[in-house]
């Protein structure tokens, strides 16, 4: 997830839009999310601004009895100063 972020980053898409099915790949696919964010902030620093995806929208759903997720992420600008990427979800 996280190369497919920064690749998606560079080819300036503003939108992403992640799935998952079953309970282990929505483990898997918001692990994937928050080691991004942590990598983002590790490798340019508290105090400056970036751009990075944020988290415009979760919708958990059910496709039969299996449990699904639907994450969107919008490319912003944020001032890393304050920003706390652990619990996003």
């Amino acid at each position: 997830m996280i190369n497919e972020l920064a690749k998606r980053q560079r080819l300036g898409i503003f939108r992403v839009t992640a799935y998952a099915r079953n309970d282990i790949k929505i483990d898997i696919l918001e692990d994937g999310y928050e080691s991004y964010l942590e990598q983002v902030v590790a490798l340019t620093g508290q105090s400056d601004v970036t751009k990075l995806y944020t988290l415009e929208s979760k919708e958990n759903y059910k496709i039969g009895e299996t449990n699904a997720e639907k994450l969107t992420l919008i490319l912003n600008e944020v001032e890393l100063e304050d920003f706390d990427p652990s619990g996003i979800l």
